[in-house]
């Protein structure tokens, strides 16, 4: 297992990695820029991790249904909360059963 540090935005945009992680540790600031630790382990199958960080007072009421807390830094006077999503085959396989139970969900 190796961890490794990927750079983050801070502009509300989603930032999408792609590997055989295991799980996502922490967020911190490196280098004056914004970034995620994320442990990566071979026997890992791959798997897409997406980030996101949300301003202080952003309304957030549906958008974050699935995501989980990541942390909250502070650049350049702005307060960043980041959430991030996990997406694994398991993700891929119920989305498609409920798409073939439900009909696709369009928002």
């Amino acid at each position: 297992m190796k961890i490794y540090k990927y750079v983050l935005g801070t502009d509300g945009d989603v930032v999408s990695y792609k590997g055989k992680f295991r799980d996502v540790l922490s967020v911190g600031i490196s280098n004056g820029n914004p970034c995620v630790w994320i442990e990566n382990d071979e026997e890992e199958y791959d798997k897409k991790i997406s980030i996101v960080p949300l301003g202080t007072g952003w309304g957030v009421d549906d958008i974050l249904e699935g995501w989980k807390y990541l942390g909250t830094l502070t650049i350049d006077g702005y307060v960043w909360h980041y959430y991030y999503y996990m997406e694994t085959k398991l993700t891929k396989e119920i989305e498609k059963l409920s798409n073939l139970l439900f009909g696709e969900v369009k928002n």
